[in-house]
């Protein structure tokens, strides 16, 4: 009898068609080599710091800490493994559509206030940062004048807007970054992309006063690089910005 239903399921397994294994094999490749996650005393240690340091943030700098808290959080997350079924080459497109949807319509939402209580739209406040980084460094390196406050304000000023204008850099070429990660290429620019979103996940922080146009835009960034797995050497570069951004 056991050799018999032997028999039969291997026949079943011979005569299955190409397709149906290989749409088998995609349904079931995010478990292919994941092992159950046990939550041991190192991940609790983990959690609890985290969620300290966050706390800590939001305590400090208010709601506007939220925002790099939860970027941070799920990068955590994703550095643990957690993302892994959905960071397939099937899911992945959908993490990437969704970000540039965040994208599109942070460029019209209100992003902050002007002069006379007056609302910026996003694509005017991405102007805006484009030319303030290029009137500082005119300052600094053309005609070596300083600014008011210190030297080194005005480098970190610099540093600042340029990291914020390659943010959105890297955004427009998201769409080379999903064609290199669907070839299984591109972790570079992915750790690129990661430590930048610190800084823009770090705008409210700075200005806790940013509108709808601004959280909309550090949810794209939170979008895509839940997308692909990045390494633990990554997310600690992107904790020490953090904490030096919450300390400056």
């Amino acid at each position: 009898m056991t050799r018999l239903v032997d028999s039969s399921t291997s026949a079943t397994a011979e005569n299955a068609s190409p397709e149906q294994s290989s749409a088998e094999r995609d349904q079931f490749a995010p478990s292919v080599g994941m092992r159950p996650w046990q939550f041991n005393l190192r991940h609790a240690f983990e959690l609890i710091t985290a969620a300290a340091v966050a706390a800590a943030l939001a305590a400090y700098h208010g709601a506007g800490a939220l925002v790099l808290s939860a970027g941070l959080f799920v990068s955590w997350l994703n550095t643990r493994g957690r993302l892994a079924p959905v960071q397939t080459k099937r899911h992945r497109p959908k993490f990437f559509y969704a970000a540039w949807l965040l994208f599109f319509a942070s460029l019209f939402l209100p992003a902050m206030k002007g002069c006379n209580n007056t609302t910026i739209p996003g694509w005017r406040a991405a102007h805006a940062c484009a030319m303030v980084e290029v009137e500082i460094a005119h300052h600094l390196v053309v005609q070596r004048q300083l600014p008011e406050e210190s030297s080194l304000s005005a480098w970190g000023q610099l540093g600042w807007f340029t990291l914020l204008n390659v943010a959105n850099l890297l955004a427009l070429l998201s769409p080379w970054l999903l064609w290199r990660l669907q070839r299984d290429r591109g972790a570079r620019l992915g750790a690129a992309l990661a430590v930048v979103a610190v800084m823009v996940w770090s705008v409210p922080l700075r200005d806790p006063e940013m509108l709808v146009g601004c959280y909309v835009w550090c949810a794209g960034f939170i979008a895509l690089t839940a997308s692909y797995r990045m390494g633990p050497k990554t997310f600690a570069l992107m904790a020490l910005l953090a904490v030096f951004i919450a300390l400056v």
